[in-house]
């Protein structure tokens, strides 16, 4: 029996040291099951260098992420200080 499901849209808020590796796993080991559809950090080069250099399609404000109807899930990765 084979099972499709839609892949879980994610948005990732801080783009800092430790995003590489969940950039890196979520765009390989886990993208049959999610979709990185967008970034964002308070340093807009940062959001652009990780877009690109994980062909993330979208560089985003905080709040068009949490505004957005197409992320299912944001993933808070700045510092505690930032949340």
């Amino acid at each position: 029996m084979v099972i499709c499901m839609e892949k879980v849209s994610v948005g990732i808020i801080g783009c800092g040291k430790i995003s590489d590796i969940y950039l890196k796993n979520l765009t390989s080991i886990f993208s049959e099951l999610i979709f990185v559809r967008a970034v964002a950090d308070m340093i807009s080069e940062r959001a652009q260098a990780q877009a690109a250099k994980y062909l993330i399609p979208k560089v985003v404000s905080v709040e068009e992420m949490i505004r957005s109807d197409s992320i299912d899930i944001i993933l808070n990765l700045t510092t505690p200080g930032a949340h």
